[in-house]
């Protein structure tokens, strides 16, 4: 391989800066107003009677079963596994292990050399001039004319009916019930202990330790039953009926002019410029790098191998089987009968009594208050932002890039011949 110095045409681009004219839209805002309508809820303190239920306690008496725990013990027979050890003779049989001598032949590839001529292909570079077409995006600047739609809005004013809520009072009579008190006299019966003397004679002991027998009073009481009136209060239900108002509204079908705002669209025409490109077609030269193939020979040293056959000693491992005895233990599992006391718990039924909290529904009234919306109509003044699209001319500036040719010096890797003496063997043969 030799390195030869060539000059190449390469192709090259350069930056260019370019300007253009353009139209951009420029949004303009503007402020505008209108008077609009709404409807607001002004809130309102009203009040009405209602119903609502109280739960008022009481105590009841209530009877209840329970079941009571008795324990009591009794004998259980049962059988338990007691292991007891024994003995037996078993025999085995054990693989004892011997060596052997063997030989085997075996066959062995034995390696050489030869000296073989080979063809083989070689790719010669060599350089050819190519005239080649290619495309140009060339940009043009075309004006185009479009009509679009523009929403103008405009106020219109509408009568709507609407529905009233107006409050009016009736007068109502309503029935309810009072508990009306009275005074009721019951006989009742009481145990009182009444006082009482009695003499009783007891044995003292004096002085000098002689026993002598004396009279005294002791005071006792007796339990005595009476009776005596007492007043119960108690109550009865009674009907009285009253009068009360109630609010209640009837719907009126009202009417009124309400502001409703519309558009209306209208066609407008505006033009603007439009970048577009054409494609155009040159010529430029090009080096194209092209290889032919050449056959040439050369000398390849290719190894072989033969088969030769050989011997050789190993060492084989062997095993023989022997029968031989052993005692073994082993343990069997023998069943005994045994008895153990048990507690078992039975359980018996008894009635108690409890006192059970209970409650029972009463109706009472009360003064609510709520609040109602009504509703009000008012105006308020509402400012709103347009848009509006204004054509500006703008020069921008942008970059291109120009191809162009350039020749440069480049090295190469080329493959050339180089002369060189072979001694060949010849024949010693005389020739006349």
């Amino acid at each position: 391989m030799v390195t030869e110095t060539r000059v190449v045409n390469v192709a090259k681009t350069r930056q260019e800066q370019r300007t253009r004219t353009k139209t951009v839209y420029r949004n303009v805002q503007e402020q505008r107003s209108r008077t609009e309508s709404y409807t607001v809820k002004v809130p309102q303190q009203r009040t009405r009677t209602e119903s609502y239920t109280v739960k008022v306690p009481y105590t009841e008496t209530q009877t209840y079963t329970v079941r009571v725990p008795q324990c009591s013990t009794k004998t259980v027979n049962y059988k338990v596994m007691v292991p007891e050890c024994r003995t037996r003779e078993e025999s085995y049989t054990v693989m004892v292990p011997y060596t052997e001598q063997k030989t085997a032949k075996y066959m062995v590839k034995v390696p050489y050399t030869e000296t073989k001529i080979v063809d083989y292909t070689v790719q010669v570079p060599y350089t050819e001039t190519k005239v080649v077409d290619y495309t140009v995006q060339v940009p043009y600047t075309e004006q185009k004319t479009e009509t679009y739609m523009v929403k103008v809005p405009y106020t219109e004013t509408k009568t709507e009916t609407y529905t009233v809520s107006v409050p009016y009072t009736e007068t109502k009579i309503e029935t309810y019930s009072v508990s009306v008190p009275y005074t009721e006299t019951r006989t009742e019966e009481y145990t009182v202990s009444v006082p009482y003397t009695e003499t009783e004679t007891r044995v003292v002991t004096d002085a000098c330790g002689c026993p002598q027998t004396i009279c005294c009073q002791v005071q006792k009481t007796r339990c005595e039953t009476r009776t005596r009136c007492i007043n119960v209060c108690k109550t009865r239900c009674e009907e009285r009926t009253r009068e009360i108002k109630v609010c209640k509204t009837r719907c009126e079908e009202r009417t009124r002019e309400v502001k409703v705002c519309k558009t209306r669209c209208e066609e407008r025409t505006r033009t603007y410029n439009v970048c577009k490109t054409r494609c155009e077609t040159r010529q430029r030269e090009v080096q194209v790098c092209k290889t032919r193939c050449e056959t040439r020979q050369r000398e390849v040293k290719v190894c072989k191998t033969r088969c030769e056959e050989r011997t050789r000693c190993y060492t084989v491992k062997k095993c023989r089987p022997e029968t031989r005895t052993r005692t073994v233990k082993y343990t069997v599992m023998v069943p005994e009968c045994r008895t153990r006391e048990v507690k078992v718990v039975n359980m018996v039924c008894e009635t108690r009594e409890r006192q059970v909290c209970k409650t029972r529904c009463e109706t009472r009234q009360r003064e609510v208050s709520y609040t109602v919306c009504v509703p009000e109509c008012r105006t308020r003044e509402v400012s709103y932002t347009v848009c509006k699209k204004v054509p500006e001319q703008v020069t921008e500036t942008y970059t291109v890039c120009v191809p162009y040719c350039e020749q440069q010096t480049v090295e190469v890797q080329v493959c050339k011949n180089v002369c060189k003496e072979i001694q060949v063997p010849a024949c010693n043969c005389c020739c006349n």
